[in-house]
């Protein structure tokens, strides 16, 4: 339970401001949003921003505020009520980061059963802050809503309303925030219709004459909007990922047209200059032109929402990335003995413990012409980046024409994709599962995959594989803990090779991503677990040339890692991957 209060606070306190946004990334580099520093600088926060107000017009905002301030200390009696006896919450160690990834496979299992969580989990006395908390957000949600009602008020504090309308509205159902979905695309109808956001967007846009005017109050107006709508999404990303409503975002119009706050490309230039890029849609994280990554042939994503980059130069090397595209790390994935044993990086996956896990193609001891099948290994690593073991696969296998997979199951199995025939009429693709221990448990699949291409673990031990099977009939195949193919996803499954799946754990969908050939877009499809098909997204995608991996964090943020043609007339090609909003 308190996981995921703590989860969506941290999300939605955010709204607070820009300013208090860094303070508090600071702060959380020495502690969590529950510990005392991070309090402290909410509260303050919260009582300058009231400091600055006056006037009779102002009161119902003003209301908002006080009730909204009671609900935060009530919402942090119940983090100290909730807080294991003895646990010093001031206190840092060197395990922090393990212990946030534990905390995070937590979450995945609350998540999962969000709907039917009550608070009958927590103490009688952290129930009833809980109960306070959520009575004075409600509180501050009914005076917000009235703040931003009053045409008397200026632009500045009408935003301001709703910004303190949309955190009262998550923090309401902060224990349940799909219930909160609904009435925050509300707040974004009423927002982004708003006469000064439409003439802001408008100005900004069409770069006419009054576009050289008030340039600052214009562009924070901009940031402010895309903020709200970036800090709905997150909620509703973690909260119900296959959620309808996504696919029909509400959007600002002008003159007729209709403009995404969070995906047009003129808005995303707005929000470079005010340092706020992570709150657009679709982020460029990385361009391996200029060798930032060299050779990149794997992406995975942990539970703290962090990606993962493989690198398959000389060094072996892995960047890890926050979903701004700031380097957090890097770290090699070699030893300086092993790595001249090496032939080649095939993959990296993570645990929902934050364990990395990297298979190798090792190099033969006899080399043969006539021989392509070479031994493989799987080296484990923990969330800090050291070594904890390393073992060898059962057989060997080849990499002509295809690359092996690996994904690591919710029962600690690790699944490893792979083709054990080096001459293509005689391939046999199977999967070989292993215990954590590199223990071989069993394979199967022989005889079901005709030319798979990834795989993906998802919940209660399933496996997804895509194949683009013998005559173009493209699939998702869906197996059981023992195996068996329960079923294979096909609907809508037009994609140009190759294509690639994940899985989403919190909300249990599965993700497909392709590039569609009839219109030269790469394409996202959600599913539930059961096959039934939600939602899509279309990105365009500009001198694509192949897609080579996806994944999809906690939050919901989809990474597309791909191999781009660069814009000059060249046979030079860059490789860069995006975070697509879904």
């Amino acid at each position: 339970m308190s996981s995921i209060v703590i989860a969506v606070f941290k999300l939605t306190i955010g709204l607070l401001g820009n300013r208090f946004r860094d303070k508090l990334a600071d702060s959380l580099k020495e502690g969590d949003i529950t510990d005392q520093k991070c309090r402290d600088f909410i509260i303050r926060e919260i009582k300058e921003i009231k400091s600055k107000l006056d006037g009779l017009a102002r009161k119902d905002l003003l209301a908002s505020i006080s009730f909204f301030n009671e609900g935060i200390k009530f919402l942090y009696e119940m983090f100290d009520e909730a807080r294991p006896k003895g646990e010093n919450n001031n206190a840092v160690t060197t395990t922090q980061a393990a212990t946030a990834m534990t905390c995070a496979a937590e979450t995945f299992s609350l998540t999962k059963g969000m709907s039917e969580l009550e608070i009958g989990d927590l103490s009688a006395s952290a129930s009833g802050a809980l109960s306070r908390a959520k009575d004075r957000f409600k509180d501050a949600r009914r005076k917000a809503t009235e703040a931003f009602a009053n045409t008397a008020l200026s632009t500045s504090d009408r935003l301001l309303s709703m910004q303190y309308r949309v955190m009262a509205t998550i923090l309401e159902t902060v224990d349940n925030p799909t219930y909160s979905i609904a009435a925050c695309i509300v707040c974004l109808e009423e927002l982004n219709s708003l006469p000064a956001v439409q003439k802001g967007f408008k100005v900004e846009l069409e770069k006419g004459l009054k576009a050289a005017f008030s340039k600052d109050l214009r562009r924070d107006l901009i940031s402010t909007v895309c903020h709200i709508n970036r800090v709905i999404l997150n909620i509703a990303l973690m909260a119900d990922f296959g959620h309808k409503e996504l696919s029909n975002w509400p959007c600002v119009e002008i003159g007729g047209i209709k403009v995404s706050p969070l995906q047009n490309d003129r808005v995303l230039k707005v929000l470079k200059k005010r340092g706020m890029e992570h709150c657009f849609g679709t982020l460029e994280l990385l361009r391996g032109e200029y060798g930032s990554l060299i050779w990149p042939v794997s992406i995975a994503s942990n539970s703290l929402g962090q990606f993962l980059v493989a690198n398959d130069d000389g060094d072996k090397r892995a960047k890890l990335f926050d979903s701004r595209g700031k380097v957090l790390n890097s770290f090699s994935l070699m030893s300086d003995a092993s790595r001249d044993d090496v032939y080649c990086i095939c993959q990296v996956a993570t645990d929902l413990n934050g364990k990395i896990y990297v298979l190798v193609e090792l190099k033969p001891c006899v080399k043969s012409i006539l021989k392509d099948n070479n031994p493989g290994a799987v080296c484990v690593f923990d969330c800090n980046f050291q070594p904890l073991h390393k073992f060898s696969l059962k057989e060997e296998f080849s990499t002509v024409a295809f690359r092996p997979s690996l994904t690591v199951s919710d029962r600690n199995k690790v699944l490893i994709l792979l083709v054990t025939q080096p001459n293509y009429s005689q391939r046999k693709p199977t999967i070989q599962v292993y215990q954590f221990d590199g223990q071989f448990v069993d394979d199967f699949g022989d005889g079901i995959l005709k030319s798979p291409i990834n795989i993906a673990a998802a919940s209660d031990g399933r496996t997804l594989v895509t194949d683009s099977g013998d005559n173009g009939d493209s699939c998702v195949h869906v197996f059981n803990e023992n195996g068996e193919q329960i079923f294979k996803l096909t609907e809508m499954l037009e994609f140009d090779y190759p294509f690639y799946t994940a899985f989403h754990w919190p909300s249990e969908h599965i993700v497909v991503a392709g590039f569609r050939p009839q219109t030269k877009e790469l394409q996202v499809l959600i599913y539930t677990k059961e096959g039934e098909i939600v939602r899509r997204l279309e990105q365009g995608a500009k001198g694509f040339s192949s897609l080579v991996e996806l994944t999809v964090t906690v939050e919901g943020r989809i990474g597309i890692l791909a191999m781009f043609e660069t814009d000059h007339q060249t046979e030079t090609k860059s490789l860069f991957f995006k975070i697509l909003v879904i």
